[in-house]
């Protein structure tokens, strides 16, 4: 049988692990966001410019 504390200690190493897995997962989540809603923004301002251009008369 293991002894009290080394059940402790296993038991935070393992959620230290997690913890860290979590904060490198958010990391990768806020720069997959960001570079998202630049993706966004920048379609926006294309799709804005394709209907100025639709809305211009020929000559």
């Amino acid at each position: 049988m293991s002894e009290p504390s080394n059940d402790l200690e296993a038991t935070c190493e393992r959620l230290r692990a997690q913890l860290e897995a979590a904060q490198l997962e958010i990391e990768r989540l806020t720069a997959e966001k960001s570079a998202l809603q630049d993706e966004l923004l920048n379609a926006g301002e294309m799709i804005e410019t394709l209907a100025l251009d639709l809305e211009r008369p020929v000559d």
